[in-house]
């Protein structure tokens, strides 16, 4: 009996000594705690080098304030890294679309009447004609794999296979382009028009709806928590269109009578919608169809956007040249060129990409 008792104490020894080191094997592999490991995209192109990238802890808590759940927490991002300059985009670049699925992106140089297809290797590979039609806001719709854009030069909205860079539709609907953007669940175009004060809904190569609205519109962006359609105005406004029906639900006064509302982006970790105030030099945060907070600082805020990663904001701001990345507790800025438009998130590369309307070129940044 003693020594089977032995045994089975040696036996039990043994089994701690073995799970112990495979906890210590385990924890060792995962690193220090709070860190993380990241690979950085080196970025090629035109006037390319190669800058260190800071890293830094953000400790903050991000939650979801309708179940009050914590989502994250401690996080290490990057600051702003190398950035390149391409010039071979065309005259007056001002629109920017990403296609997350092949990782192009395309640039509508507004006086060049022209798209320029940038790869992920921040080359100019082709680029779309369009009969010196002054394209002007673009939006690519990943589900039928087309470009939408407006032409200034003849008052029409046209549609793109960019595969065999041709236009297949084109809707006369008037002067007055603003924003073109995408809905992901019902996998339709929404495309403002400034003077009619209208929305036109797109279903692949259909104009579905218009919908009118009671002032004047320019940016625009869904809401995939809420279904609806965020549409920025002037006098401080900003529309709202239900996703179901596609009417127009209500009117949201974001800033004062005076504010120039244009920029409008959706946050997927805080679930807000963020609006820029091109005549306040302020962000507005719009949650579930409220105003919730303001950021000031910004000089002329036009484009805006967010990281796919971490929850890092980048506004452009005109007046200065410059592009603010902006997070809960720090921000930071890095020039680019002359008079720089609309900003996207290029997931492929980690990159933003910028349009330099002012001097005919897109600043391409390594980012978070």
């Amino acid at each position: 009996m003693n020594r089977q008792i032995r045994n089975t104490v040696a036996i039990s020894i043994i089994i701690i000594i073995i799970v112990g080191a495979l906890f210590m094997l385990y924890f060792s592999s995962l690193g220090q705690p709070g860190s993380e490991t990241k690979t950085e995209t080196s970025l090629t192109g035109t006037s390319s080098s190669t800058v260190s990238v800071a890293s830094r802890t953000i400790n903050s808590t991000i939650t979801d304030t309708a179940t009050s759940t914590q989502l994250v927490t401690n996080m290490s991002l990057s600051a702003f890294g190398a950035q390149i300059t391409v010039d071979q985009v065309g005259a007056a670049p001002y629109g920017v679309a990403y296609d997350p699925i092949s990782g192009d992106a395309y640039v509508a140089a507004s006086q060049g009447g022209s798209i320029a297809i940038i790869n992920n290797k921040s080359e100019v590979t082709e680029s779309i004609s369009l009969a010196n039609q002054e394209p002007d806001f673009v939006a690519y719709n990943p589900s039928n794999h087309l470009l939408y854009t407006f032409l200034v030069g003849n008052n029409s909205l046209v549609i793109i296979n960019p595969s065999l860079k041709t236009i297949v539709a084109n809707f006369p609907i008037g002067a007055g382009p603003g924003w073109i953007t995408y809905d992901p669940i019902s996998k339709t175009i929404y495309a403002v028009n400034m003077d009619s004060r209208e929305i036109f809904v797109i279903s692949n190569l259909t104009i579905e709806k218009s919908i009118g609205l009671p002032g004047v519109p320019f940016g625009a962006a869904f809401d995939p928590r809420d279904g609806d359609m965020y549409v920025t105005g002037s006098n401080g406004m900003v529309f709202v269109i239900n996703g179901t029906s596609n009417l127009f639900v209500d009117t949201l006064q974001v800033g004062g009578s005076a504010s120039d509302l244009l920029g409008i982006a959706y946050d997927p970790f805080d679930y807000s919608m963020y609006v820029t105030s091109y005549s306040d030099n302020a962000v507005y945060i719009i949650n579930a169809s409220e105003v919730i907070g303001s950021i000031f600082g910004f000089n002329q805020p036009v484009g805006v956007t967010f990281s796919t990663n971490y929850p890092i904001m980048y506004v452009v701001n005109s007046g200065n040249s410059t592009v603010s990345e902006w997070t809960q507790d720090q921000s930071s800025t890095v020039s680019v060129g002359n008079a720089p438009r609309e900003v996207v998130f290029d997931g492929e590369i980690g990159a933003i990409i910028v349009t330099n309307y002012g001097n005919s070129t897109i600043s391409i940044i390594s980012a978070s």
